[in-house]
């Protein structure tokens, strides 16, 4: 897995951007307290790797921590059900299989629509196709998210062999937390970039405030765009899980400046806008109140 998130001497979790690159000091691997050097290249998400051989509970696959829905959005179909969702997408036929057909009622992808007559892709299967709006997106996350919290805390009430295994449960639960907190606790904002040349549109999130975070963009296109001026179009208040699933919808406007990403053109940012309020602020709930009074 991506090591997000290291501890320091008393305990309390440290996220690797609020850390220079290289390796560093009173900072500790969560699972083995072992010394850490921070990545942060400019392909692979910033995270933390060991100073030597990495720990066998880092070692594990990145779905254990993973936020549901928030990198991936292929709902971990393989195999059969992803060439039938593809199939059906794509064709609008059913697949002849009684079982794979069964598997896609069982997993709330299709459903039959009375009205038309049709089978019809639900809005959890409209995901993997980019094809659900931000607004109808969001609840489906967010019921994925407290199934896997649900999931991780009931792991963690069980009966262990040994303390190894619980501690290890302990700091999966404590890291998938930290990784809500952060995206909950987000911004997500939506810039017009005027140059001479046209516009660009910008999507993403802070946890400072946005003259900060415009500050720095500014400076980051100064060498494109030294001319270029930043609107804010709109910003959604505890919103940060979904700045993945709007670049995954919106991939094929996508237009990168030298290696800079999240930038795009739109012929309809109206139509981008629109979606953006229909999604809203987050309503936060009791439990989204009780982790972020956590930070």
């Amino acid at each position: 897995m991506f090591l997000e998130y290291a501890v320091d001497k008393h305990g309390s979790l440290v996220h690797v951007d609020a850390v220079p690159r290289g390796k560093v000091t009173g900072l500790f691997c969560p699972y083995c307290g072992g010394d850490l050097i921070a990545r942060k290249g400019a392909i692979l998400a910033h995270h933390f790797a060991h100073a030597g051989e990495t720990c066998r509970p880092v070692s594990r696959d990145a779905d254990i921590i993973r936020l549901p829905m928030y990198e991936r959005f292929s709902l971990s179909l393989v195999g059969r059900e992803w060439k039938a969702l593809q199939h059906f997408h794509n064709k609008r036929k059913l697949p002849r299989n009684r079982r794979i057909f069964n598997q896609l009622y069982s997993h709330e992808l299709v459903y039959y629509d009375r009205e038309t007559k049709r089978h019809e892709l639900t809005i959890k299967g409209k995901i993997p196709f980019g094809e659900a709006t931000l607004a109808d997106f969001a609840p489906v996350q967010d019921d994925l998210i407290m199934e896997k919290h649900t999931m991780l805390e009931r792991r963690l009430k069980q009966d262990y062999a040994n303390a190894d295994e619980k501690h290890i449960y302990e700091n999966d639960l404590r890291l998938y937390r930290a990784q809500l907190q952060r995206v909950h606790s987000a911004v997500l904002y939506f810039l017009k970039i005027d140059f001479n040349a046209g516009e660009l549109y910008k999507i993403g999130v802070t946890t400072r405030t946005l003259d900060e975070r415009i500050t720095e963009i500014q400076h980051d296109l100064a060498e494109y765009y030294p001319q270029a001026t930043i609107t804010p179009m709109l910003t959604l208040n505890n919103r940060g899980a979904v700045e993945s699933y709007f670049k995954f919808r919106y991939k094929a406007d996508n237009s990168k400046v030298g290696t800079l990403t999240e930038y795009f053109k739109f012929t309809d940012a109206d139509a981008i806008v629109s979606e953006l309020q229909t999604l809203g602020d987050r309503t936060l709930s009791e439990f989204d109140q009780i982790l972020l009074d956590e930070t």
